[in-house]
C-alpha cells in the first residue's frame, strides 16, 4: 500500500493509552468503496465543494472510527432502521454492507468529529435554555469534564449558528464542530472524545477484519445492533 501524505491543517491531539488499547470500528454502505477499503485502507475522502452539502463534508485529511458498535452499524447499513425491511432500491442496488475493525494501536492524530461536537453543544443548549431535550447515550460519560463547551462555543458561534444548533439542524452541528475544534486544546479534544465523540482521525487505518452484511438481513438486527456480528459474516 502506498504511503498518503496528509495535508495537516490544524494541530491535533495524541490519542490516550484508552484510544489506543481500544477497538474502533467504521461502516461503508456501499461495495465499490468496501473494495477499495480493503485494498487500500480507511482513506480521507476528498470532496470539497461550494454548495451546501460542503457544509458536511469530512475535513481535509480525516478518516471517521466510531467505538460504537451500533453507530458503524448504520452506516454499513445505510440507515438506523434496524429490525426492518431497507428500501427495495438500496437493495438492489447495494445489497450489501460492510464493517471494518480497527485496532486501536494504529492511532496517530485524533481529534473528536465535528458533528458530535455540534451535537453534544445542542444538548447543552437545550439543556440550560429550554429546560431539556433529547437525550443521546452516546454522551454520558464524563459530562462534567465537558462543562466548558458551553461558554467556549457561545464566545465563538455567531447568534445564528448558536440558534441553529439549538434547533437540532444537523448540518450546522457540522459547521459548528469545525469552528471550535481548531481553537481547542489537546485536552479538551480528548475530554470530547471520553464524553462520547466519535473520532476523526489524521491519515490512513487499516482494518483488521471486515465484515460484511446482506442487507435483507436488516431485519434480524436488534435495535442496539449488539448482534450485528450474528447476522454479518466476517470475509477478513
Amino acid at each position: 500500500m502506498k504511503d498518503m501524505k496528509v495535508k495537516r491543517l490544524i494541530e491535533m491531539a495524541k490519542p490516550t493509552e484508552a484510544h489506543m488499547s481500544s477497538v474502533w470500528y467504521h461502516g461503508v454502505p456501499f461495495e465499490d468503496r468496501a473494495k477499495w477499503t480493503m485494498e487500500h485502507g480507511i482513506t480521507p475522502r476528498n470532496m470539497a465543494s461550494k454548495s451546501r452539502k460542503a457544509m458536511l463534508a469530512p475535513v481535509e485529511g480525516m478518516v471517521y472510527i466510531t467505538r460504537s458498535l451500533r453507530y458503524a452499524a448504520i452506516y454499513a447499513v445505510g440507515g438506523d432502521m434496524f429490525g426492518g425491511v431497507l428500501p427495495k432500491a438500496w437493495l438492489k442496488n447495494d445489497p450489501y454492507g460492510y464493517l471494518f475493525v480497527v485496532n486501536g494501536s494504529q492511532l496517530r492524530d485524533v481529534q473528536p468529529d465535528e458533528d458530535g461536537v455540534g451535537e453534544l453543544l445542542s444538548i447543552m443548549i437545550r439543556d440550560e435554555e429550554r429546560g431539556g431535550g433529547s437525550r443521546n447515550d452516546q454522551y454520558q460519560n464524563n459530562l462534567d469534564d465537558v462543562a466548558w463547551l458551553y461558554e467556549f462555543a457561545e464566545e465563538r458561534l455567531t447568534r445564528g449558528e448558536w440558534k441553529k444548533v439549538g434547533d437540532g439542524e444537523y448540518t450546522y452541528w457540522a459547521v459548528a464542530g469545525k469552528k471550535l475544534i481548531p481553537n481547542m486544546t489537546d485536552e479538551q479534544k480528548v475530554s470530547l472524545i471520553n464524553a462520547g465523540c466519535h473520532v476523526a482521525h489524521g491519515g490512513i487505518l487499516v482494518p483488521d477484519q471486515v465484515w460484511r452484511i446482506n442487507k435483507r438481513k436488516n431485519v434480524y438486527l436488534k435495535t442496539d445492533a449488539s448482534n450485528f456480528f450474528d447476522v454479518a459474516e466476517r470475509i477478513k
